[in-house]
């Protein structure tokens, strides 16, 4: 049995599992699909969200994509 803290050390790992495969897109269309609308734009669903913050006034990322 995993104790809360071994959980939790894990959390990260399991998420990047999930991403596996998860491709650039051509537009900003179907960014949570792991495979719809692929390409090669820069357009993900990782730069949307520092999108939104830079929106909120976090502004430590450079710029959309």
């Amino acid at each position: 049995m995993s104790t809360p803290i071994e959980k939790a050390a894990y959390r990260p790992v399991e998420i990047l599992i999930d991403e596996l495969g998860y491709l650039e897109k051509a537009s900003n269309a179907n960014l949570n699909s792991k495979t719809a609308n692929a390409g090669h734009n820069n357009y993900t669903k990782f730069a949307q969200y520092f999108d939104d913050l830079r929106k909120q006034g976090l502004n430590f990322y450079n710029g959309r994509k």
